[in-house]
């Protein structure tokens, strides 16, 4: 529709058309081109998706609920430094046949700074744990006196 009311910069608007008309094959071809790279561009960004994981629930709860042993800390803290090995491997660019440049800069900022939350809420929980069992100790021994 927009190239058949497009007036252009003056002159004819009668021109505009029939380009469609005269490069259907191209525009095609064009159009066909342009969703190939954009379903790639959309597959690229997919293999993004994991690494925001931590960002869609409430890591608190979570760790208050389910960590139990001294093991679920140390081996959330081992993942933690994994990942950001790995995260520092991510390229600061990716491109898509020179037509997409993407830069993962402030991407991988906010992976960082998720895991920086990450590692204070498994601090302060560790914390917390430690602190309630020092106390289930002390009554123990209260106790027995």
């Amino acid at each position: 529709d927009i190239p058949i009311k497009f007036s252009g910069l003056g002159g004819k608007p009668s021109i505009f058309k029939i380009i469609p008309n005269k490069n259907s094959e191209s525009l095609h071809a064009v159009y066909s081109k342009a969703e190939e790279l954009f379903s790639r561009l959309e597959n690229m960004i997919n293999t993004f998706t994991p690494w925001t994981a931590l960002g869609y629930f409430d890591l608190e709860t979570y760790i208050e609920e389910n960590f139990k042993d001294v093991k679920d800390w140390e081996n959330n803290f081992k993942m933690l430094r994994v990942k950001r090995k790995e995260l520092e491997k991510l390229s600061e660019t990716y491109k898509i046949d020179n037509f997409f440049s993407i830069r993962t800069e402030p991407f991988k900022k906010g992976i960082e700074d998720l895991f920086s939350r990450m590692n204070d809420v498994l601090k302060f929980s560790l914390r917390s744990s430690i602190k309630v069992d020092m106390e289930t100790i002390d009554q123990f021994i209260d106790d027995g006196m």
